[in-house]
């Protein structure tokens, strides 16, 4: 998985997924001076004090697996709502569970497998958190493109605050109930759910049941499914139909407004990404996760948070 930016440009080729121009520019611009207040922070998430279940803290560090463009509290000042903090959690009934759904939603790329730390070329683990649309921030900020006749994001989305990834993770710990628990560390603090892969998730899902946080793991989003019919499973699974999907929108994100993209490494991810490539792509396909679940409808039916039904697309919390 190759996150240094010369190696991007040894790589990028004509079997690309997604256009890269505007992306391989927006990389660019990001090691700007003009750009360093914009520019993903890399750091740690980690419990306050070491203690678990208390509290999700920030610490930034060079070397940190994390990379943040936005934190909670900016988010509240952003749209002015107080009730935005870091670790909000929703108490009421039986199952904790995340309490800025309408705020965050996230995606995830796991793995289930030991290594031993001399494994070369295994699989990372990916997560991405965005931000989704609020259109009291951005929803004056269109124009009108004449080449595709419709309204499309203001300079590719250069002035835009939201509809965009806050949080980045890549890394492999040797035993995956460590990244296990750094996905928790990242739901907790941005309060939101997470769609993750189904095909290696079980370990995962058994996991968060021990330690009390499967209200935070999203279900199959039902507009996901061939028959559009809830599914009551966690996570989604990587069929041609769901990565077509994701690909879609990680390719209009790259054409519309690839300059609400903060995040280096997810640039790289996404201009490197091809058919052969993909399974390396661990970030790439955290992001096409977490925009599924940004754009799906979260409608809470049971204690166990259970999804449910919509117009795919549509950005709404009922």
């Amino acid at each position: 998985n190759p996150l240094v930016i010369e190696d991007v440009w040894k790589l990028t080729g004509e079997s690309s997924l997604i256009p890269t121009e505007k992306l391989e520019i927006r990389l660019n611009n990001l090691s700007l001076p003009e750009y360093s207040l914009k520019v993903a922070v890399p750091g740690a998430l980690a419990w306050k004090d070491g203690i678990r279940d208390s509290e999700v803290v920030w610490m930034p560090a060079s070397e940190g697996n994390w990379h943040i463009s936005k934190h909670p509290h900016q988010v509240s000042k952003l749209l002015n709502r107080p009730d935005i903090t870091a670790n909000c959690v929703d108490r009421n009934g039986y199952v904790k569970r995340p309490g800025l759904i309408d705020v965050f939603a996230g995606g995830c790329d796991p793995y289930d497998t030991k290594s031993d730390g001399e494994a070369k070329d295994l699989s990372l683990g990916g997560i991405s958190v965005r931000l989704k649309f609020f259109p009291q921030v951005d929803g004056q900020k269109f124009e009108f493109d004449e080449a595709v006749q419709d309204f499309v994001p203001s300079n590719g989305g250069e002035s835009w605050e939201t509809d965009q990834y806050v949080c980045d993770y890549v890394h492999r710990h040797d035993n995956p109930e460590d990244f296990y628990e750094d996905l928790i560390k990242t739901c907790v603090y941005y309060g939101c759910y997470i769609l993750t892969e189904r095909q290696k998730q079980a370990a995962l899902v058994t996991y968060f049941t021990h330690r009390g946080y499967l209200g935070y793991l999203m279900e199959r989003p039902q507009e996901t499914s061939p028959i559009n019919r809830i599914d009551h499973q966690y996570g989604m699974p990587s069929t041609p139909e769901t990565i077509a999907m994701y690909d879609g929108l990680m390719m209009a994100e790259a054409v519309r407004k690839a300059n609400t993209i903060n995040h280096p490494r997810i640039l790289m991810q996404a201009i490197q990404v091809t058919s052969q490539t993909r399974t390396k792509m661990d970030l790439y396909v955290a992001c096409g996760f977490s925009q599924v679940a940004c754009k799906s409808i979260v409608v809470k039916t049971t204690e166990e948070e259970k999804l449910a039904g919509g117009l795919f697309f549509e950005e709404r919390v009922v």
